[in-house]
């Protein structure tokens, strides 16, 4: 039986952290387990961070959709954390079934990456140097 694309209502970002945050990791797989098109971007980069602090947002992921499905304007929806009942209502189950099963640890691999960003003004941390100071 031939798959039927639904085409995307809403183009999906989601702020992610580049390592050690479970809720974009969850974030990520429940979307690609849909195969729901989103890109990421790094929250931690500094124009990131201003975008985050302009929605109020001070957990990650941040994820914005646009525009709003709830007020069919061009605005869009933003909110943080993994919040299965805002993906639900952007993306219905019975349009956007779960199709693939993706354990935690292939997200990473699966889902689109932002180019890994440095800020030159923090210095690098020296776990070494830390351990050893503990």
């Amino acid at each position: 039986m031939p798959t039927v694309t639904i085409p995307q209502e809403h183009s999906i970002t989601v702020y992610s952290k580049q390592r050690g945050c479970m809720a974009c990791t969850i974030t990520k797989r429940w979307l690609l387990e849909r195969e729901i098109d989103f890109s990421v971007e790094n929250i931690e980069a500094p124009e990131n961070r201003e975008t985050a602090a302009a929605f109020a947002i001070k957990s990650a992921p941040m994820v914005i959709a646009e525009p709003s499905p709830i007020t069919a304007e061009s605005s869009e929806i933003v909110f943080s954390d993994f919040r299965v009942d805002v993906l639900e209502s952007l993306f219905p189950a019975d349009r956007y079934p779960k199709t693939r099963t993706i354990s935690t640890s292939d997200v990473d691999e699966l889902a689109p990456t932002p180019e890994l960003q440095i800020d030159a003004d923090e210095p690098e941390l020296d776990a070494e140097a830390e351990y050893e100071a503990a």
